[in-house]
């Protein structure tokens, strides 16, 4: 070697790793050779072994960065299987040595995948070279998979799907999380099958979408929300990104994307459009109903009115009794629609949820076979919650009724409770902060398809057949209207053919809501006089004319007004000349002034003892006790006859 060769191997020793590596040769002579060739070019050799069978014992205990093996050795063990073995179980590089080698030897080591050869006799610069290539190309290699191994564990962790296509759109690879909404394996998913995890509605959409991505030339990327479907039929909805994948000379190899689970987002979606939609038609529901009980009490009114008439005949009598009985059930239909709209006033109350079902259970089903086979099973422990005793025994009745009429009674009904916590409001649950009763009806009838499980809360809307006995199609909406009202939650999961479970969710009781209830007067009047006095304030002409005849024919004075300002005024003027009225019958909503309960307000100022009725289109008794709280004596529920007000007037 000249000066250079050993000024330049010198400074190599200086500056690099010390690698150790391994020799196997089963000729002395040619080992001893390589060793002192190693060492001067300032490798370590650790060991120099003879036999295929030791050199995977030595390997295994010292593990050398390289391996030198003669192709060529004695022994059940030849250097390729012993390469092959190293290789692969403690990930050693191999550089054979050989001086010849037929076909058949040269095939079996390229199958081991060796990092180089070194021909016998070797030069020095030759075995240098070869072993800093496979030095190199191994650490390369150990990079790569350490990578890979970081991307693998990465993707197989992520929340999202991942998956990769090639530039044909088939699939290569998709992560764990991927397989799990799918529903796939990854074997499954591979090439084209992929596609068939896509919902059958949605494919079209997509493949659109995709096709518009691939033709772009990697300019456009694929963002879409469709659903995945499961080979067992579980629908998941996603957003799905993917972008053109690129090699280094910017030459398109395939696409990556990733997958994410919208499903919570797309549910309160549509929770929160079913809100706004059914809050939208609850005004027009109240507005119409509000109308209709006006016209109602018109008609109504008008009858009572012609019924006193000594002139009509029995025939005619009759007649008008059939249209009296019509209203009152058209009545009834205003009544389901104002409860829609507000979901009616609340009287509430600490409340044993497992008492007030088992008294639904008992008052509506006891004398049918459906009360054997509702089966309650409540904790003991569970929360009293802070609800409305009538109207919480309104929506049970509606579910349960929906349960036994979906099949229900031959498999059984199950009623479960159990207390839940909302820790932190959040955009993933429609409960505020708090503590809940949450209480499941399940059936096993027939369920409900996917497709109309949306529109389950919207008024009208039943599978049922419609008749005059059922299947109007507002129970459920009264039901979500009624528990939105107590701040609580309503929903429901069905599969069909299986049936239905509805969750309802009740804030429970914390501190009693009971306000201070304002004496009731014995309803005397204040100054005795020859004609009772009525204070009448309603908006509406017809309505004024048809109450004012009634009133005058049940023996009272009355003056009428449009809305509270001009009630308030006249009140004051009626006091200070000592003319007062004996009671003044208002309406609760009026569209051209202050309302009813605005007014009572002001003319208690005026007249603590002041006698108020109030006109309310709904009836029930936990608006009388809020009415009642809020100081009026009684109340007159649209719509009205005659009689009606005789009775509460004489009350």
């Amino acid at each position: 070697m000249n000066n250079n060769g050993e000024e330049n191997t010198h400074r190599h020793k200086k500056t690099r790793t010390k690698f150790r590596i391994m020799i196997v040769e089963d000729e002395l002579i040619v080992a001893q050779n390589l060793e002192n060739q190693l060492q001067k070019l300032g490798y370590e050799v650790p060991a120099v072994v003879n036999s295929g069978k030791e050199a995977i014992l030595k390997a295994a205990k010292i593990k050398p960065h390289l391996v030198l093996m003669d192709i060529k050795l004695s022994g059940s063990i030849d250097g390729i299987d012993a390469a092959d073995q190293i290789h692969t179980r403690f990930h050693i590089p191999v550089v054979y040595l050989t001086a010849y080698a037929d076909e058949e030897t040269l095939q079996r080591a390229k199958a081991t995948d060796p990092f180089g050869y070194i021909l016998k006799p070797f030069e020095l610069k030759k075995l240098h070279s070869t072993i800093e290539i496979a030095l190199y190309k191994h650490q390369m290699e150990m990079k790569l998979k350490e990578s890979e191994l970081r991307f693998r564990t990465l993707a197989d962790s992520s929340p999202v799907g991942i998956f990769q296509t090639d530039a044909k759109g088939d699939c290569i690879y998709v992560n764990r999380r991927w397989c799990e909404i799918a529903g796939l394996s990854p074997k499954q998913a591979m090439g084209s099958a992929w596609t068939k995890a896509i919902h059958p509605e949605d494919r079209d959409t997509i493949s659109r979408a995709w096709y518009t991505m691939t033709q772009s030339g990697g300019e456009l990327e694929f963002e879409q929300e469709f659903r995945l479907q499961t080979p067992a039929g579980k629908t998941t909805w996603v957003f799905g990104h993917a972008a053109a994948l690129k090699s280094k000379s910017r030459e398109r190899i395939g696409y990556i994307g990733t997958i994410t689970d919208i499903s919570v987002r797309k549910k309160l979606e549509d929770e929160l459009l079913t809100s706004k939609k059914l809050e939208a038609i609850g005004i027009l529901a109240g507005g119409i109903a509000h109308d209709f009980n006006n016209l109602l009490s018109v008609i109504m009114g008008t009858i009572s009115i012609v019924k006193e008439d000594a002139n009509i005949t029995e025939g005619q009598y009759e007649l008008l009794e059939s249209v009296e009985r019509a209203s009152a059930q058209a009545s009834e239909l205003a009544q389901k629609l104002i409860t829609f709209s507000k979901g009616g006033w609340l009287n509430r109350k600490k409340i044993n949820a497992q008492q007030i079902l088992e008294e639904v259970i008992q008052d509506r089903f006891a004398n049918s076979e459906a009360a054997e086979k509702i089966k309650v099973n409540i904790p003991h422990n569970l929360l009293p919650v802070d609800g409305d005793e009538n109207k919480l025994k309104q929506v049970f009745v509606n579910l349960l009724l929906n349960a036994v009429e979906a099949g229900g009674v031959e498999k059984g009904i199950t009623i479960t409770a159990k207390n839940i916590e909302i820790l932190e409001e959040n955009a993933q649950s429609p409960l505020k902060k708090g503590q809940y009763a949450k209480i499941t009806i399940e059936d096993k009838g027939s369920g409900i398809p996917e497709e109309f499980l949306g529109n389950i809360f919207d008024p009208y809307f039943t599978t049922k057949e419609k008749s005059s006995k059922k299947g109007l199609g507002l129970g459920m909406t009264i039901c979500y209207s009624i528990i939105r009202k107590h701040g609580g939650h309503i929903a429901a999961k069905s599969e069909e053919g299986k049936g239905t479970a509805v969750n309802v969710y009740l804030p429970a009781f914390s501190t009693p809501k009971d306000a201070p209830v304002t004496d009731e007067t014995d309803g005397s009047p204040k100054t005795e006089t020859t004609t009772p006095r009525v204070l009448l304030m309603d908006d509406d002409p017809v309505v004024q004319d048809v109450t004012g005849q009634m009133l005058k024919r049940l023996g009272y004075e009355v003056e009428i007004f449009n809305e509270g300002l001009q009630a308030i005024k006249a009140y004051k003027k009626a006091m200070e000349s000592n003319n007062p009225f004996d009671v003044a019958l208002l309406d609760l909503i009026n569209k051209q002034g202050m309302g009813g309960r605005e007014t009572l307000g002001e003319l208690l100022k005026l007249d603590p003892q002041v006698k108020a009725v109030a006109i309310s289109g709904f009836s029930n008794d936990t608006e009388i006790n809020m009415l009642k709280r809020e100081g009026f004596t009684a109340v007159l529920f649209k719509p009205y006859k005659m009689a009606d007000i005789e009775q509460v007037l004489r009350t």
